[in-house]
């Protein structure tokens, strides 16, 4: 059973990583600027998430731990049951009770950088919701850093705090105040990025065929 969680858990915290990540690229980035248009960090901030960002990650998780678990079962013979306690993965458990929920927080807790390698710390989400571009695409992490210092994104914190700001930009602040905003405007936006590329492939393949025409 111990095994099992611990499988779990690392399959969850991997594919999380990569879904945060791709959010950060051109074609989600929308979706995921709603939760980075916070400009103050509390814990109820990790539940500004949109719908499509929400849905997405627990199809993807949902699709590694189903392969896990059937795995997992099989070579086991089915005799592994998931141990929770109160309901809860036991390293879940575990995490939350080191400061993870003081993540989306002013409170700056530092681990120091030996142990900010392995395990995230809520300073280390603080710097990833910085609006300084100097911590752009760093600590993705959830509960682990250890995927940002394998694949070149981590950044470590000491134990005086960063002077830190965090949103999106005014503009953009100003707008995600409105649930209304908040919900449609990335469909919006993210659509008219989607036109503008398709468009321009068109008219660069018709210029193209002009010229060998």
């Amino acid at each position: 059973m111990l095994a099992y969680g611990l499988g779990a858990f690392l399959v969850s915290d991997f594919v999380h990583y990569w879904v945060h990540r791709a959010f950060h690229g051109r074609w989600l980035w929308e979706f995921h600027k709603v939760h980075h248009s916070a400009t103050v960090m509390v814990p109820v901030t990790a539940s500004r998430v949109h719908i499509v960002e929400k849905l997405i990650e627990k199809l993807c998780k949902g699709t590694a731990l189903a392969l896990f678990a059937g795995l997992f079962f099989y070579l086991s013979g089915g005799q592994v049951s998931k141990y929770t306690l109160f309901g809860v993965s036991y390293l879940v458990l575990l995490f939350n009770s080191l400061a993870a929920n003081l993540r989306h927080s002013h409170v700056w807790l530092s681990f120091g950088p030996v142990i900010e390698h392995l395990i995230n710390s809520p300073a280390q989400h603080q710097i990833h919701h910085s609006k300084d571009p100097r911590h752009f695409s760093l600590n993705f992490g959830t509960n682990l850093s250890l995927w940002d210092w394998m694949f070149g994104t981590l950044y470590v914190t000491g134990h005086q705090p960063e002077s830190l700001e965090f949103g999106v930009g005014e503009k953009d602040n100003l707008r995600y105040q409105r649930m209304s905003t908040l919900i449609l405007r990335p469909f919006r936006v993210t659509g008219g990025k989607l036109w503008r590329a398709l468009a321009g492939r068109a008219g660069h393949g018709l210029s193209g065929a002009g010229r060998n025409g």
